[in-house]
């Protein structure tokens, strides 16, 4: 099954499905070529609630899960979008090594067997000329586009610095305030990771984060697989462009910009 039609299909279940006993499940690893990044996991058949970060330093992490007991799939995501699967019994110590630049070929110990993983990205849902799929960010783009272009920003701490995403959208925002609006969608997990990308000072944007990470609505409904991305909606809420380089896909529809 799709990592995608599990997200439709078991995630609302989750919340339903953690009643039975708890143990513990210990995931530790080590990724050559990575320093700091944060993985994503889950259990598509509710072994624990929500989803969970793996915070990696130097490379390494080591993360204890409280479980339900009993044998479950186990769902790693990394910043690209690839996936790891596994079957795993609780009070297991699974350890996972491999290299950052070949992320479908690690090393996974102790768990009960791998399982599919997802390597290929769905289909995308983006149109240039046309309108964006209903999203949670669509009465956000409402809003605003009655009067001005729009400048939506994809971002989360766990796939690296929010300054790739803030600093062209600051500085067309603060130059263009009477022609163009800005969004900021985060797609953290946790409120305080957030924050650190944000800042606290009042923002030229408005901001919106659901906190499920790659299981958000946004990312689904657009069929955006990469982190950071941007999309330019134009004033008839058509797109005008969209891509994950911002000065070669963002920056020759600019209005205003001088071709």
């Amino acid at each position: 099954m799709h990592l995608k039609t599990i997200l439709y299909v078991c995630f609302p279940l989750l919340l339903l499905s953690c009643s039975g006993d708890k143990g513990k499940l210990r995931l530790s690893g080590k990724y050559s070529g990575l320093d700091q990044a944060d993985f994503l996991v889950y259990s598509p058949d509710g072994a624990f609630v929500d989803i969970d970060t793996l915070h990696l330093n130097k490379g390494k992490f080591d993360k204890t899960l409280d479980v339900t007991e009993g044998q479950h799939t186990f769902t790693i995501i990394y910043p690209n979008f690839q996936t790891l699967s596994f079957l795993a019994t609780d009070r297991k110590h699974i350890e996972i090594t491999g290299d950052a630049q070949a992320l479908t070929q690690v090393k996974v110990e102790g768990c009960d067997s791998l399982l599919p993983s997802r390597t290929r990205p769905p289909k995308q849902f983006l149109k240039v000329g046309k309108f964006l799929p209903k999203t949670p960010l669509t009465p956000l783009i409402k809003a605003h586009r009655q009067k001005k272009w729009v400048l939506i920003g994809l971002w989360a701490n766990w796939k690296g610095s929010a300054s790739s995403v803030t600093f062209p959208m600051r500085n067309n925002l603060e130059a263009n305030p009477d022609s163009l609006a800005g969004i900021l969608c985060s797609m953290d997990v946790e409120p305080e990771m957030r924050k650190m990308g944000e800042g606290q000072a009042e923002q030229p944007w408005e901001s919106y984060c659901d906190y499920l990470g790659v299981q958000s609505p946004v990312m689904l409904q657009l069929g955006i697989w990469e982190i950071p991305y941007f999309l330019l909606i134009d004033r008839n809420g058509h797109l005008a462009a969209h891509g994950s380089d911002f000065q070669k896909n963002i920056e020759p529809k600019l209005p205003w910009k001088k071709h």
